[in-house]
């Protein structure tokens, strides 16, 4: 398969990561093009200030914003002369960028913005987005997606689209569809896509693990274009964006959503009169046992020429869980065809 340079670009943005202390060997723009400066106080005091100096040094000439709780005030004169914009509270208000200094920070149109979490490029992304989602939010709104930059916990560099693949909305047969934060590459997206559309058969599409909803949209979206049935999706968990980004891609009418867990729904599956599945995306647990559970409870209700789907297969290593319970329960099993894999995203036909 051939690589688009956009798609580099895109695969490289996420594995390279550059020491902020080293950052003016690779500036992400030449110096002398950058004239104001947004920095988010997300991190302990002493840690962006190390932050503030260093963009003060890599950018001596531009204008420098930062924007910091009013609760917990720098020392006097550790700015250095930066233009100081405060909020209320603790944490960032999730209608920051409605307020009248986030309106401002919108005009003000920065070349580059930047902020700090106190976590490893490599953190569980439930946990970034449970304590930076809103940070995250904001930035979308404020417009600062492409020319804004993450540094973690040990001073690594990021770009911040690689945290936000709802930033841009995705175009896919003529669809278009807004993706809150999900881990799946364009090319698994689009191929969940097709999958959902195809005539696969009688039956109903189930989503086993939602996170933030990117995956049940693709389903819904899909299947609802294509005139197929509701998609069915189990999660114990579901965070306040979620519902806003069903109504958004206009698929909230299309989405029966539970909060149960796929152990015990499973229970409550087995009882409905048309129990049938065309397609099973799995996407929840990534233990062994966890991953071969729902596999082996919910195939048996998936149809001849239905297909099962599996995220995070074959992550070199990441989730070996997830790839022995594949092997295990659908290769070895000797029920599947037409194995397939695209990225992390596995799949095959039932025979």
């Amino acid at each position: 398969m051939q690589i688009s340079d956009k798609d580099k670009e895109w695969v490289e943005s996420i594995i390279i990561t550059r020491p902020f202390f080293s950052f003016d060997f690779q500036l992400p723009i030449p110096t002398e093009s950058v004239r104001r400066v947004l920095y988010l106080h997300t991190f302990p005091e002493e840690k962006s200030l190390m932050c503030i100096k260093r963009l003060r040094q890599l950018y001596p000439q531009a204008q420098l914003h930062v924007v910091a709780s009013a609760a917990r005030p720098f020392s006097n004169g550790s700015l250095d002369g930066a233009n100081l914009v405060q909020f209320p509270g603790e944490r960032l208000p999730d209608e920051f960028h409605n307020s009248p200094e986030g309106k401002q920070l919108k005009a003000e149109k920065f070349d580059l913005a930047f902020y700090g979490y106190d976590f490893s490029l490599e953190a569980n992304p439930i946990e970034i987005y449970t304590k930076y989602g809103n940070v995250l939010e904001n930035l979308v709104n404020l417009g600062y997606v492409e020319n804004a930059y993450v540094i973690d916990r040990r001073f690594l560099v990021r770009k911040f689209a690689c945290y936000a693949p709802w930033t841009v909305p995705v175009t896919i047969q003529d669809t278009e569809i807004h993706i809150p934060f999900t881990l799946m590459s364009k090319d698994e997206v689009c191929t969940l896509f097709d999958l959902a559309g195809a005539d696969l058969g009688d039956g109903a599409i189930v989503n086993i693990g939602q996170f933030m909803g990117g995956s049940t949209i693709i389903l819904a979206k899909a299947s609802k274009r294509a005139g197929k049935s509701k998609i069915h999706s189990f999660d114990p968990l579901i965070f306040d964006p979620v519902p806003d980004y069903f109504k958004k891609n206009e698929v909230d009418d299309w989405i029966e959503f539970s909060l149960e867990i796929s152990d015990r729904a499973i229970h409550e599956w087995s009882k409905r009169e048309d129990p049938k599945i065309r397609l099973l995306f799995v996407d929840g647990d990534h233990a062994y046992q966890g991953c071969k559970n729902d596999i082996a409870n919910w195939s048996p209700y998936l149809i001849s020429g239905g297909v099962i789907a599996v995220h995070d297969y074959g992550t070199a290593g990441a989730f070996p869980d997830v790839d022995r319970a594949v092997y295990d329960t659908i290769i070895n099993s000797g029920d599947y065809e037409d194995f397939k894999k695209v990225d992390t995203l596995f799949y095959a036909r039932k025979k």
